[in-house]
């Protein structure tokens, strides 16, 4: 019969619980590595919201005047957007194209892009517009027509498309 020596089963169980802790630390350190590698590559657009409103708070504040004719005269896009948009800068096209381009669908993704900023821009605009003017109900009016398609594409939520379609509505009167 065999006999095992109890020091060498003391000593197989340290080398796996030892074989264990490490293969336990070196998985985190890799699992950790991964996900700081990947963070901006895991979904490139899930903050597409907020490069869209730096984008246009940059625009709007160092470059161009709020309510320029473009944004005022802009309308929605539908399809494959082949050409940039007059409302649209370039600095803002090139980000778009980038930001779109490994996506799913980039056609789409870069027409919701194109729409949401020409809602943040017709909005930021009709804010800043003098109430009881034409300009301002013109873009209250634009707005109101954009609801449907920003919640469609989840750019709004209902809550905040409720209370600004009530806003516009107070300027429509």
């Amino acid at each position: 019969m065999l006999q095992t020596d109890p020091n060498e089963k003391r000593s197989a169980k340290k080398i796996i619980i030892l074989t264990l802790v490490a293969g336990f630390f070196i998985t985190g350190a890799l699992l950790r590595w991964y996900a700081i590698s990947n963070r901006d590559t895991d979904n490139p657009v899930a903050d597409s919201s907020s490069i869209v409103s730096e984008i246009t708070f940059r625009e709007n504040s160092d470059i161009q005047p709020v309510a320029t004719m473009a944004v005022v005269t802009g309308k929605a896009v539908a399809g494959p957007v082949t050409e940039r948009p007059d409302y649209v800068s370039e600095t803002e096209w090139q980000v778009f194209q980038n930001v779109t381009r490994d996506q799913p669908d980039p056609d789409k993704r870069l027409t919701d892009l194109i729409n949401k900023i020409l809602f943040i821009k017709k909005k930021t605009a009709w804010l800043v517009a003098e109430k009881k003017t034409a300009q301002r109900r013109q873009l209250a009016r634009q707005l109101m027509e954009m609801i449907p398609g920003q919640l469609e594409t989840e750019a709004i939520d209902p809550v905040s498309a409720k209370e600004l379609e009530d806003q516009l509505d107070d300027d429509l009167r």
